[in-house]
């Protein structure tokens, strides 16, 4: 799936009267071709992970566009972008595991969300937990597992929908 930002702006405002505003994205224009992998650097406070969140839909630009191959989604709301975003896979920096459930309950929980036949389930986490290194591990509590069993569970679960774009 192509991604193209054109001329994409996003400015925080300041939370009192002495500080400024903050312009965390200014004019961005680029294109990221389908099956590529491209990095974002930069400096602290550069607005690396401000640019990601518009181009996951996490958060709307103040002006510009996101179009994934030609059709605009910075728009969408409600049930368009919910759709929307069942195609799109992210794995964070902190995990996000639900500390209630197991590892497997963990990877399940996209598919279980989006209304997955319970065979279909099962099949797909065993299959994700086996490609992450953990198929012994599908029954234990998140609690259980090193910080690095738990980042390839949130890997799995960012895979479960068979996303169309991965952002980590």
């Amino acid at each position: 799936m192509q991604i193209t930002l054109e001329n994409l702006v996003r400015t925080y405002s300041a939370s009192s009267s002495t500080a400024k505003d903050v312009h965390a994205v200014q004019n961005v224009s680029l294109s990221i071709p389908s099956n590529s992998i491209y990095g974002i650097i930069g400096k602290s406070g550069a607005g690396k992970s401000t640019l990601v969140r518009l181009i996951s839909l996490l958060e709307k630009p103040d002006s510009g566009q996101v179009l994934y191959d030609g059709q605009r989604v910075d728009t969408l709301s409600g049930k368009n972008l919910i759709q929307r975003r069942r195609h799109i896979g992210m794995i964070f920096q902190s995990f996000n595991l639900f500390s209630s459930r197991t590892a497997a309950q963990n990877v399940a929980y996209p598919l279980e969300i989006c209304g997955t036949n319970p065979t279909v389930i099962k099949e797909r986490v065993a299959e994700l937990l086996e490609l992450v290194g953990l198929a012994d591990r599908g029954n234990s509590p998140v609690s259980q597992l090193s910080g690095g069993q738990k980042q390839r569970v949130a890997i799995a679960r960012a895979l479960a929908n068979k996303p169309d774009i991965l952002f980590c």
